[in-house]
């Protein structure tokens, strides 16, 4: 049951950050941001996943999050820079 919770939560959590980015390409009107989320939101599913695993075990923070996080960050900086 908490696999599915986590799942839910994940999703509610991506759902909204594509749904504001999204909001925001229509208020500039380009939709060339939304390819700048696909490497942050890496980073944000992961962060989502470590807040709601802290509640178990305070202590817990795995290499993958480190790895998703330094891999995540660049792909972010390089969309940025080709959809210029």
């Amino acid at each position: 049951m908490d696999f599915l919770v986590m799942l839910g939560f994940i999703i509610a959590v991506n759902w909204l950050c594509l749904t504001l980015v999204w909001l925001i390409s229509l208020k500039i009107k380009d939709v060339g941001i939304v390819d700048i989320y696909w490497g942050i939101g890496f980073v944000i599913i992961a962060w989502a996943c470590l807040l709601f695993n802290l509640q178990g075990n305070p202590t817990v923070i795995s290499q993958s999050q480190w790895l998703i996080n330094i891999m995540g960050l660049p792909i972010c900086s390089y969309e940025k820079e080709i959809s210029r």
